[in-house]
């Protein structure tokens, strides 16, 4: 949910999003995503199509042109099959890489989100963020009460009583969803859409859908069969073919999301259902009331929320035992925060399979010495 927030204000300010069809959208997918997959299946904005836009000024229509483009190449991997074979030959210690360097990337996000100068009651903004993660610690592990829940609340409290104003800022407005004039004969950035499509394919394939079924297997394993690849995938496809040519953010699941969910007690579909239903509220009623509760969040909470869920999803390296798997980690991490995700998941595949190459010619040749 912050992550969600931090991307859709982002992307309304600068690529002239509407928050109300963005807000729905994910609100619908959240309720079906809880509904058919009976756990707390996340459902995320695209990243590196929002980073992209952002960075590079991408107007709307090309914000949703390139989420229907990838619900199409999605679409076409998970019939063909291709997404099972993907799985099959992508080497867990790339999938992990990602997952650590995702992990190291939410960290540094939560740090950044602190206020440096002073916190509430004076209290310098570190030390509130340290005093917010230890109730965190406390807390993240109660199943009646998901600890996310009480922190949101907190904030949004936190919010009217700091800007009172708010409450007259915005007025209450209903949405009635309309289909987006994408006209794409006089769309004139198809450069610039066809690389950010590169850029976010990968990550796609790799975190949204390989690395969030490994992570649902590690959690959920009695969902195994339920939440496959193929299901995963047709579910992330049909998610932006239906929503964005409406106005919905390009959107998929993803395992920081669900890093984030299982940390802060999410056990069963039902708690994203609870999110989903506060998104459609909030976009059919409440999105300028919605986008300035957030633009005004504590960065305290929020950053405190994104370094424990990072550091949640950078512990899922500890079940790689091969030296190959550990080298690919290592490699595929490094190159993704250096670079980007495309070049570490392509640097750890190759690596991973030169390891091994490496490896079985050692052993054939001494098993030929010892043999002559």
């Amino acid at each position: 949910m912050p992550t969600f927030l931090i991307f859709l204000i982002a992307m309304v300010r600068i690529n002239h999003l509407e928050a109300a069809p963005a807000l729905v959208f994910a609100g619908i997918f959240n309720i079906l995503s809880g509904i058919i997959f009976h756990v707390p299946m996340p459902v995320e904005p695209m990243k590196a199509i929002g980073i992209l836009a952002i960075s590079t000024g991408l107007s709307s229509k090309g914000v949703y042109l390139s989420g229907i483009l990838m619900g199409i190449i999605i679409l076409i991997l998970s019939i063909s099959g291709l997404l099972r074979l993907c799985m099959r030959w992508t080497p867990k210690g790339v999938v992990r890489g990602i997952q650590l360097s995702l992990g190291i990337i939410v960290v540094k996000q939560g740090y950044d989100l602190i206020p440096k100068g002073g916190g509430w009651f004076g209290i310098n903004g570190y030390l509130m963020a340290i005093l917010v993660s230890l109730f965190i610690l406390f807390l993240h592990k109660n199943k009646i009460i998901p600890v996310a829940l009480v922190i949101f609340v907190f904030g949004i409290l936190v919010v009217f009583i700091n800007n009172p104003a708010v409450v007259h800022t915005a007025s209450i407005q209903m949405y009635l969803p309309h289909l987006m004039k994408l006209n794409v004969s006089s769309f004139d950035k198809w450069a610039s859409l066809m690389g950010i499509i590169a850029s976010q394919l990968p990550i796609t394939i790799a975190n949204s859908i390989i690395a969030t079924a490994m992570l649902l297997d590690d959690y959920f394993p009695e969902h195994t069969s339920s939440c496959s690849v193929k299901r995963i995938g047709l579910s992330v496809s049909l998610m932006n073919l239906i929503s964005c040519p409406f106005g919905g953010m390009p959107m998929c699941h993803g395992a920081g999301g669900l890093a984030a969910q299982y940390r802060f007690g999410a056990r069963t579909g039902l708690s994203v259902v609870y999110i989903g239903v506060i998104k459609l509220i909030g976009g059919f009623l409440f999105s300028g009331y919605v986008l300035l509760i957030a633009t005004l969040f504590p960065g305290v909470l929020l950053g405190s929320m994104f370094i424990f869920t990072g550091v949640e999803l950078a512990t899922h390296i500890k079940d790689l035992k091969q030296q190959s798997d550990v080298f690919s980690m290592i490699l595929t991490s490094g190159i993704t925060i250096a670079s980007n995700i495309a070049i570490g998941f392509v640097a750890g595949i190759v690596s991973y399979y030169g390891w091994e190459y490496w490896r079985v010619g050692l052993k054939l040749r001494k098993e030929i010495v010892k043999n002559d």
